[in-house]
């Protein structure tokens, strides 16, 4: 007998504003790599053109939602914009599209062929000592808040678009940038499975599974009737957020095994009606907290039950593969290709580069002053070409607030927002630009804005409607500027905080500075209630201890006309 277990993206309102000096990250992020040796120094690939010789024109598509810039053959560019487009097509039917992060701002993929790029790329460590230990990243993902590009170097000789595929960091990125965020359990357990998943043309498949690489597993596979280990059902799928990745403890990666365990189970094509039921139950736990009740109202099981099938499934799970095969499949568009304009260049280009700068910048600083320069050229080249494009104004404007330099992006940002460019980033930093000079000179009373500059600041956010993906520094900036008005918000306005606090529940910025706006508007139970939402969720000593001045505040607070000014700095 087998032993037991042993233990919105919802548009903006016309009403939106947004926070000065934001904590949240505007960093890029890049894709996972492989680890790097110790003593080399990994760049991303920047073209340099003066060191190139007979390159092939950029040539420029939109297909499928993605915007292709290439140098490459427009037979290798097909067949890559073709795989790309079905790896996203084969993974919306493993993970179904409103699971995933929603872009208004098409990707972007930048194609170089390899015989001309790696060359032009040492240009730029030249006068560096130890040249011989940097390295050029062949392929690398960069993010904006709203949008991702990704730069790859193509081997023409050799490139086979059979073997693409998604990788780990980027499925991890469309997974986690969703809103409302999705349970950390099933992030967790999805890229668990990526790095096993494999595409081609029918379908998809995750090869045999893994479970805590030791003992617990080999003797598993030998015998299916060897003792195992599986978590409560309620620990796992009622924790709010993952263990950190840094602990390694036996608890925390028999967590994330576990989560992948149950992510598989319930997407094993054995079982289609399965498939349906856990979706359902993903969809719920997106919207409320997780119980047994919703648990077992959806699977008709208890958590025992579960964990006891979890159990049964894991011996044959080590063994198998599991193979996703969708019954029909769209058909793959046609890339058309041209000629790439010079303001198409610039921009998409630009962009790149301007990514690329703060990816070197946070890990190799002594090489940045090379992609500033790049990054320049290509903007102010592009822009003395065509200073019409509204685009290109958006990617220098968005270049100049990553380097400090809010008064040369100012304009480019107005002109813009004036032409309605979808860019949700771009909104945003023209309302913290117009905030900060609003604070120079507040107009209302009490040292406070006025109800007019409030309303001039939040102005450009009412632009971003129906824009995505939906920001939480828009709804902070809000809060924010909210809170050191003198304006008596509607019920609308108090809506679009709560919105916003459903989008983002676990951001601890957004919620203290709508803890502050409802103290400053009267409703202190509620702004209570918010701070001890936060000091549950803060996991720092730091974070507590504000949120418990805060509390302190509130709590001693007498008459309208007082304010918490300086603690939602």
């Amino acid at each position: 007998m087998k032993p037991r277990h042993t233990a919105s993206g919802r548009k903006l309102l016309a009403v939106l504003i947004a926070a000065l000096a934001s904590p949240f990250n505007f960093a890029a992020e890049p894709a996972a790599t492989a680890p790097v040796a110790e003593g080399i120094v990994e760049l991303p690939p920047l073209e340099v053109s003066a060191g190139l010789v007979k390159v092939r024109p950029w040539q420029y598509t939109m297909h499928g939602g993605i915007e292709i810039l290439s140098r490459c053959t427009d037979a290798v560019t097909s067949e890559l914009a073709q795989s790309v487009y079905r790896a996203e097509q084969l993974f919306a039917y493993l993970v179904p599209e409103e699971f995933q992060v929603k872009l208004a701002v098409p990707k972007i993929l930048v194609l170089a062929d390899q015989k001309s790029t790696p060359s032009s790329s040492r240009d730029l460590v030249q006068g560096f000592s130890r040249i011989d230990n940097v390295r050029f990243l062949p392929n690398l993902r960069l993010n904006d808040l709203d949008a991702v590009v990704i730069y790859a170097i193509v081997d023409e000789d050799h490139f086979d678009g059979m073997r693409l595929g998604l990788t780990p960091g980027h499925i991890r990125f469309v997974l986690e940038r969703r809103t409302p965020p999705l349970p950390a359990w099933l992030i967790e357990g999805i890229t668990g499975l990526t790095p096993d998943l494999s595409f081609d043309r029918g379908g998809l498949g995750l090869g045999p599974a893994d479970w805590l690489a030791g003992p617990e597993e080999e003797n598993l596979k030998k015998d299916a009737d060897f003792p195992r280990t599986l978590l409560p059902m309620g620990e796992l799928l009622e924790r709010p957020r993952a263990p950190e990745p840094a602990d390694q403890s036996d608890r925390a990666r028999r967590w994330r095994a576990q989560s992948a365990l149950f992510v598989r189970w319930a997407l094993d094509g054995a079982d289609p009606l399965r498939r349906t039921v856990f979706w359902r139950f993903v969809k719920q736990a997106c919207a409320m907290p997780v119980t047994e009740a919703m648990f077992q109202d959806c699977f008709a099981l208890s958590y025992a039950d579960v964990r006891d099938r979890l159990s049964d499934y894991l011996p044959g799970a080590l063994k198998n593969p599991v193979r996703v095969q969708p019954e029909k499949l769209a058909k793959l568009p046609d890339p058309q290709l041209r000629l790439a304009t010079s303001a198409e260049i610039g921009r998409i280009k630009g962009d790149w580069e301007r990514l690329e700068i703060t990816y070197v910048k946070n890990l190799h600083p002594q090489y940045v002053a090379r992609y500033e320069e790049q990054a320049n050229l290509t903007l102010t080249k592009a822009y003395a070409s065509d200073p019409s494009d509204a685009g290109l104004k958006a990617v220098i404007a968005l270049r100049a607030c990553d380097a400090g330099d809010d008064a040369r992006a100012r304009p480019f940002l107005e002109a813009a927002m004036q032409a309605k460019v979808v860019r949700p980033r771009v909104y945003y930093e023209l309302a913290r630009i117009r905030y900060a000079e609003a604070l120079k000179q507040p107009a209302g009373r009490d040292g406070l804005l006025s109800a007019e500059q409030a309303n001039t600041v939040l102005q450009p956010l009412a632009a971003t409607s129906g824009q995505l993906p939906p920001l939480a520094q828009t709804y902070a900036l809000a809060a924010e500027v909210w809170s050191h008005s003198d304006a008596r918000l509607s019920p609308s306005h108090l809506a679009l905080l709560d919105d916003g606090l459903r989008l983002f529940p676990m951001q601890l910025t957004l919620l203290y500075q709508v803890a502050l706006v409802k103290m400053r508007q009267g409703l202190e139970p509620d702004a209570l209630a918010l701070v001890e939402r936060g000091q549950q969720l803060a996991a720092t000593a730091t974070a507590k201890a504000r949120f418990e001045k805060l509390r302190a505040f509130i709590a001693g607070r007498r008459g309208p006309s007082a304010t918490a000014t300086g603690e939602g700095k």
